[in-house]
């Protein structure tokens, strides 16, 4: 269990002076009983406060820590305020986080004579020895359910990697725009600018970013010059393999990051045809677009699987990317409302979402072409699973080894990062080189 660094004692002062009298109480209240992404829930809080910085900063790091502890800190102070209101708990859930990432100063505790105690009942159950899937979904702070599924399809010892959390990354990954700027300049550019940055050792245009700059700020982003994509995404579009001059389907394209990545690749050839249901996301693709400088990428705002217009498309693409939408179990570690979100319910409709999705999308693969299914998800049900399914009904599929030599050099730098499963299928999972985790694999269909 980490901590939060950041310790200034005035600040922590009116910290536990918030939570005493209830309005930080009420926040933590919210955003567990909210379950979406935090941020606009402290939006609200800080607009109506006005803090400064260094507050601001604090009670972030609060929040996400209680997230992703949730269940330990729970456990750890029931025993004092059994029988007590949901308020009462929780204040005491935020004061012992206080105490153990920012100050150990009992003065500031005064109202809770049983913090000590509860600090210690926290750290015997962090450092819990047995490996139970009760024990693990308390010591790692996960839903049973999470813990018991991974237990069953993935056994103990990889379990425990995809649980840990003591590693959270601290940079951004970005990809330089090869139509407009070279990386190495793009580089220089950003230290210029007070910005700490290296290159990827494994893909040339990756730039890992350590700032507390706002990013998409800076003019180097709005003139086009780089986009904001983890490395796990920039792997993706390179395992793809594009080629000059192809026809391309991003089938499931969302805000577009892969399609300008594939489009960019292609040097402004071809085409990339970028489909999404979210018309939301389209419009956000469209901005992004209109400052990378392509010219071959074509947005279209689907009606659904059932859009006629995508019977023009049967055959036409020498490759098909399906990203699918997914529980995104692999980004857990950055968002931890969605572990306490994410249902074994939901899991089960995703997959048939999936299923769908993917037989839909391999109508628009030409003959000898490739179909490409990708995932940020870690649950197998999401990913080696349905590409099971989809081969039993599709027999004109099969699994295509990754052996084009640039990416299958890529895959064996990366062999202590990555996980490939029975049929081929590569997992992602490390944090020190890409933020999330992602699955993918390739299809081809025989000619």
């Amino acid at each position: 269990m980490t901590s939060v660094t950041v310790v200034f004692p005035r600040e922590i002062k009116n910290i536990v002076v918030d939570i005493q009298t209830g309005r930080l109480t009420k926040l933590a209240l919210q955003v567990l009983v909210d379950g979406n992404e935090p941020s606009g829930l402290l939006r609200d809080y800080f607009s109506k406060k006005r803090p400064g910085k260094t507050y601001r900063k604090i009670v972030a790091g609060l929040i996400f820590f209680l997230l992703r502890n949730k269940k330990a800190l729970f456990l750890a102070v029931s025993p004092d305020l059994k029988g007590l209101g949901c308020e009462t708990v929780i204040r005491g859930v935020l004061e012992l986080t206080v105490f153990r990432t920012l100050s150990a100063d009992l003065s500031l505790f005064s109202r809770n004579a049983n913090i000590v105690k509860q600090d210690l009942q926290l750290k015997k159950i962090e450092n819990s020895p047995l490996q139970t899937t009760k024990s693990l979904s308390f010591s790692k702070s996960y839903p049973k359910w999470i813990v018991s599924y991974f237990l069953l399809n993935d056994g103990l010892k990889r379990t425990l990697q995809l649980l840990d959390d003591s590693f959270r990354p601290n940079y951004i990954c970005l990809r330089a725009n090869s139509i407009k700027i070279k990386c190495p300049t793009l580089i220089k550019k950003l230290r210029e600018k007070g910005i700490e940055c290296s290159s990827s050792n494994n893909i040339p245009d990756c730039i890992y970013v350590r700032t507390e700059k706002k990013i998409s700020e800076l003019s180097l982003f709005k003139s086009g010059e780089f986009e904001i994509q983890d490395f796990g995404s920039q792997l993706i579009v390179k395992a793809l393999n594009v080629k000059k001059h192809s026809t391309i389907v991003d089938f499931c394209a969302g805000a577009g990051g892969k399609s300008l990545a594939i489009g960019s690749l292609m040097r402004n050839t071809g085409v990339v045809y970028s489909f999404d249901i979210s018309k939301n996301k389209i419009d956000k693709l469209k901005i992004r677009l209109a400052r990378s400088g392509l010219k071959n990428i074509y947005p279209v705002l689907l009606s659904g699987l059932n859009d006629k217009r995508l019977n023009g498309f049967h055959l036409k693409a020498s490759k098909v990317l399906v990203d699918a939408p997914c529980t995104c179990s692999g980004t857990f570690r950055h968002n931890p409302h969605l572990k306490w979100k994410v249902s074994n319910m939901l899991l089960k409709e995703l997959t048939k979402r999936q299923g769908e999705i993917l037989e839909k999308a391999s109508y628009l693969c030409s003959q000898g072409g490739t179909l490409m299914y990708a995932t940020c998800s870690l649950f197998k049900d999401e990913n080696e699973r349905v590409i099971e399914n989809f081969l039993k009904s599709n027999t004109e599929f099969f699994v295509q080894p990754l052996d084009n030599s640039y990416v299958k050099n890529l895959l064996e730098e990366l062999k202590e990062s990555v996980f490939i499963d029975k049929l081929g299928g590569v997992t992602l999972f490390d944090p020190r080189i890409s933020k999330y985790g992602f699955y993918f694999i390739n299809l081809t269909k025989k000619c």
